[in-house]
C-alpha cells in the first residue's frame, strides 16, 4: 500500500494528501487506489500538494502514469496549496498540459477547494439528468 492517503469519506469528492510520497512505488499504489474508486464512478478530486516531495523525474511519471485514469474518473480537480509560488506554477503547469474534459482550478484552502468540488460535481450530475 502507498504512503499518499487517499480519503473517499465524502464520496464522490476524494481528498489526495501527496504528503507522504516517497518515490514511484507510491504513483503505482495511488494508479490502483483511482482505478478501485473509478470502479464506483466518476469523481471529484482534491489534491493536497504543499508537503508533495518529490524530484522531478518522479513528478513527470507520475503525470505520465495518472493522466488516463484523470480524464476517465475525474469530474472535477481541485489543487490545494497555501503556497502563492506553487499555485502559480501549477496553473502554469496545466496551461501547458493542455485542455482536459474536466475543470481543474488550484485553492489556497481546502475549505474552498471541497466547496468549489461540490459545486462542479452537483453541476455535472444536473446536466447528466438533463441530458439523460
Amino acid at each position: 500500500m502507498g504512503r499518499i492517503k487517499v480519503d473517499d469519506k465524502e464520496w464522490p469528492v476524494v481528498v489526495i494528501d501527496f504528503s507522504g510520497y516517497r518515490d514511484k512505488s507510491d504513483t503505482d499504489a495511488l494508479i490502483e487506489t483511482i482505478k478501485a474508486l473509478g470502479m464506483r464512478g466518476r469523481f471529484g478530486a482534491i489534491g493536497l500538494i504543499d508537503d508533495l516531495d518529490a524530484s522531478a523525474a518522479d513528478r513527470k511519471y507520475m503525470v505520465e502514469q495518472i493522466s488516463d485514469l484523470q480524464i476517465q474518473y475525474y469530474i472535477c480537480e481541485a489543487i490545494v496549496t497555501d503556497s502563492m509560488a506553487k499555485r502559480g506554477l501549477f496553473t502554469a503547469y496545466s496551461w501547458i498540459r493542455g485542455e482536459r474534459p474536466y475543470k481543474t482550478k488550484v485553492f489556497p484552502t481546502r475549505e474552498k477547494a471541497t466547496k468549489w468540488t461540490q459545486n462542479e460535481i452537483a453541476g455535472e450530475r444536473k446536466q447528466s439528468q438533463l441530458v439523460g
